[in-house]
């Protein structure tokens, strides 16, 4: 519904027209917590255009009430889902790691990359949320290598110790920041949610979860990305301003390609028990020494 006003007179036209019996009319009407979905079933012998009517007056009245079920995944204030990206978190230019292991005349080189895991479920009547990644593991920073920060930043580490229920990665990355405490999922209460919005660097150094991912020239990847990478070796001065965009833009192909593989599916639990799940997907969208690299996310 546009406003309240429309929803009203949906709701009266189709009042006005149904005949469904009185008691049932009634009963919905007082049904605000219930599901909807049980409000009818005792009413299957109704003819299948009573029965319509009846779904069409539980809907109209449910979202006149806001007591159905709903969820969202937003980033700071935008929602993420459609076609586009929406803009997760930035990253500083000189984040992430990078290195080379030589065997005879082949050289495989790796790449990592940490970002914030900063998106939030919004909705109605959401008990949990469970987020399960793969090609890629969730960190918890302030349990791990950022511990001694616990004391200078204690609404994050606060919010940190809200998470349940985390599961230890079974395909853990090698990276020099951590090791060992790599996860493939964990649980978050909807009301213990991080609404953080990361407007500035500093905000992703002590956000509380963060997604570690990798990529390798041993992994198949795009043409464009290849070439990215080479170019990354083909010598250049960071003293000229052309290369070292060049080089940003190099990173921003590669970044691209590693978080494109990565992909994040929540499951949204609501206070009856009952579930609903989407899957999330993710993009490096731009590079450059003023903004850094900008992840963004969205639905698949």
């Amino acid at each position: 519904m546009n406003n309240d006003k429309a929803a009203r007179e949906l709701y009266q036209s189709v009042m006005n027209e149904v005949h469904a019996p009185d008691e049932l009319v009634q009963r919905i009407k007082n049904a605000d917590a219930k599901r909807t979905r049980r409000i009818h079933t005792k009413w299957i012998a109704a003819t299948a255009a009573c029965l319509a009517a009846v779904m069409m007056i539980t809907v109209v009245i449910a979202a006149f009430n806001g007591k159905g079920d709903s969820f969202v995944f937003k980033a700071s204030a935008s929602e993420i889902g459609g076609e586009a990206f929406a803009e997760m978190a930035k990253v500083a230019p000189i984040g992430g790691e990078s290195g080379g292991v030589v065997d005879g005349d082949q050289t495989t080189h790796t790449y990592n990359s940490i970002v914030p895991f900063a998106l939030y479920c919004d909705g109605r009547n959401i008990r949990s949320i469970r987020y399960t990644i793969k090609n890629a593991v969730f960190l918890f920073p302030y349990d791990s290598y950022a511990a001694d920060y616990r004391e200078k930043y204690p609404n994050q580490a606060a919010a940190s110790d809200k998470v349940t229920e985390k599961v230890e990665s079974e395909h853990k990355i090698e990276s020099y920041i951590e090791k060992d405490k790599q996860y493939a999922s964990y649980t978050v209460s909807f009301d213990d949610q991080i609404k953080t919005e990361l407007k500035h660097y500093s905000d992703m150094q002590t956000y509380p979860i963060c997604i570690l991912a990798t990529l390798s020239t041993e992994d198949p990847m795009r043409e464009e990305t290849k070439a990215a990478i080479a170019h990354l070796y083909s010598g250049g001065s960071v003293t000229d301003p052309s290369f070292v965009d060049a080089l940003m833009e190099d990173f921003r192909v590669i970044y691209d390609e590693m978080f494109s593989k990565v992909t994040v599916t929540a499951d949204v639990t609501y206070q009856d028990g009952t579930t609903d799940s989407v899957s999330l997907r993710f993009s490096c969208l731009s590079a450059d020494q003023k903004n850094g690299f900008i992840i963004g996310a969205k639905t698949a």
